[in-house]
């Protein structure tokens, strides 16, 4: 069972997505501070890894892609960065 099986079959799943381009910054950042995980080298490399899904966690893009197909199931709320900022005090 994949990650997004199991999340598909939790009922108090909650999952915010940043978009891709912020992903791939905070990933590399995130990167360059721990000195457990290895160095990824300058911006291109790892935006070039990222791109083809070249890293750690995989490919974001086919991640993504996997959830878009469940984007009308009831049980899935789809909400943006910004539409969260503007909105922050009412309940989802």
């Amino acid at each position: 069972m994949t990650n997004m099986e199991r999340a598909m079959n939790m009922k108090d799943e909650e999952k915010l997505y940043k978009c891709f381009e912020d992903t791939a910054v905070s990933y590399y950042h995130s990167m360059n501070k721990n000195p457990a995980l290895p160095n990824p080298g300058s911006w291109d490399e790892f935006f070039s890894d990222f791109l083809s899904g070249e890293v750690g966690y995989g490919s974001y893009l086919n991640y993504a892609l996997a959830w878009e197909k469940h984007m009308d199931d009831p049980n899935v709320f789809i909400v943006t960065y910004e539409e969260l900022k503007e909105t922050l005090l009412e309940p989802l």
